[in-house]
């Protein structure tokens, strides 16, 4: 047993010099969305589209985002979409008619490749 603590020794330092970012600095900035459409309180008739448009992007990578389209009266989930743009920007352009008189939260997420999320919500009338 001995003989062998040089040899393992060795093997700590070695390895324990090796990192995975190889001098980069840590990833601790989310990414940022900036949704243009719809804005907080808007109004919308019974039947009318509703146009979903953000701007995501991250400074390195976009791993996943998602938009959620929640009926804020009942709590029901009307839509959960998964999006992977797999690049650093991203245009998100999504639509949904209103279908029943409803307060309605409209919330987008997303996750980069380094566990980092932000998410951003409005909510909009429907008459």
């Amino acid at each position: 047993m001995k003989r062998n603590l040089p040899v393992l020794a060795l093997f700590i330092v070695l390895f324990s010099g090796c990192k995975k970012d190889h001098g980069e600095a840590p990833d601790t900035t989310p990414p940022v969305i900036m949704l243009i459409s719809p804005s907080n309180n808007q109004g919308f008739a019974l039947g009318q589209s509703i146009s979903i448009v953000a701007s995501i992007s991250d400074q390195s990578k976009i791993e996943e985002i998602h938009l959620e389209i929640i009926n804020a009266t009942t709590g029901a989930f009307l839509i959960h979409e998964h999006y992977v743009p797999d690049s650093s920007i991203y245009k998100l352009a999504s639509s949904y008619t209103a279908a029943s008189a409803a307060t309605y939260k409209i919330k987008v997420e997303a996750d980069d490749a380094k566990g980092n999320s932000s998410e951003t919500e409005v909510s909009v009338k429907v008459n």
